[in-house]
């Protein structure tokens, strides 16, 4: 026979209520405390290493990015341009670089977006890159350009791959040119001259690019603002004009919201076009290869389709097209074959 129970139960329901409240006083108070914290760490908690330059504090005046763009400066050039006043002799490789160089230096100390240099390497390749236009050699594409890459893609003699924090824990040294990240290679075989490595966010995983150990890259607009992550490094210092040309990588924004963020033309193209070796986050299958991918960011959307071509490993040398005018027959082809990526 069974029995009804017509009387409540008034601790059942006072227990579920207790644990009910208990659960949204916690997750207030994890709110609270994470929001307190992340403002200590923006705000009040100094970097453990940031790259020191020996640059002014502040930007001068005639150092503004806007002030640059009114002057039709050098450091305003598309990198397709720059790569044709090269080769034309309008100007050397090493000019060219020296003026990056000086742009880094003099706009760094206000937004922090490089934090490993080359800058002695890059002026050394400059001079090579010369004297080989000089000898009459063939040459690669953008001959003499210079280019900042993302710290997160490893550079032959810079450390190795890294993402605030964390990483350091897994810290092994320099890269090595065995290790260096494929699409770094296919950037200095198509000419391209790194001189830096740019700020990320922990872990490459967030919308901003701040870390414990370079600090918080401020947006060169403002430098109150962020930048976008996690390759707002690459978005300030092209959009600051220390490069031409940034490479960045993607999986849920990274390369996209950088150039929102700071006014760029980025693109993360489709799955698998991109090899992602060499580079943090690493993965090793396919469905990986096909979330994460690597890409460009450029102050003149010229640059990116040889830019892509670059990364993808499709066209080396003469054969790329540098913009201007028409496609050539390849790159038509390379249009079609290729509509349903």
């Amino acid at each position: 026979e069974t029995v009804f129970l017509d009387r409540p139960m008034p601790c059942s329901l006072c227990c579920g209520g207790l644990c009910l409240a208990g659960w949204l006083v916690g997750c207030l108070f994890l709110f609270l405390m994470c929001k307190y914290i992340r403002k200590w760490n923006l705000r009040k908690r100094q970097p453990l290493c940031q790259l020191k330059l020996d640059g002014p504090d502040t930007v001068p005046e005639d150092r503004c990015p806007a002030v640059l763009k009114e002057s039709k400066h050098i450091c305003t050039l598309s990198a397709c341009e720059l790569a044709a006043r090269i080769r034309d002799g309008g100007c050397t490789s090493e000019e060219v670089v020296s003026e990056y160089i000086t742009q880094i230096k003099a706009v760094n100390g206000t937004i922090n977006a490089a934090v490993e240099e080359r800058f002695q390497q890059a002026l050394e390749e400059a001079k090579l890159a010369d004297e080989k236009l000089r000898s009459g050699s063939p040459l690669p594409p953008f001959h003499g350009v210079p280019c900042s890459i993302k710290a997160a893609f490893g550079l032959t003699g810079l450390r190795i791959p890294h993402s605030g924090v964390v990483s350091r824990f897994m810290d092994g040294g320099t890269v090595q040119e065995d290790d260096q990240a494929t699409t770094v290679s296919r950037l200095r075989a198509a000419g391209f001259i790194p001189l830096c490595q740019t700020n990320v966010s922990e872990l490459c995983m967030w919308w901003e690019s701040s870390n414990h150990v370079y600090g918080v890259t401020g947006n060169p607009y403002d430098p109150t603002r962020i930048v976008g992550g996690s390759s707002g490094g690459e978005g300030a210092i092209v959009t600051a004009c220390g490069a031409p040309i940034g490479l960045g990588s993607d999986i849920g924004g990274s390369i996209r919201l950088p150039s929102f963020y700071n006014g760029l033309f980025g693109h993360k193209c489709s799955g698998g076009l991109i090899p992602a070796t060499g580079q943090f986050p690493c993965t090793t299958t396919e469905d990986g290869f096909r979330i994460l991918t690597s890409g460009p960011l450029v102050r003149h959307a010229e640059d990116l389709w040889p830019l892509l071509k670059i990364l993808a490993g499709i066209t080396s040398g003469a054969q790329t097209h540098l913009g201007g005018g028409e496609a050539s027959e390849p790159d038509r082809i390379f249009e079609a074959e290729n509509a349903s990526l």
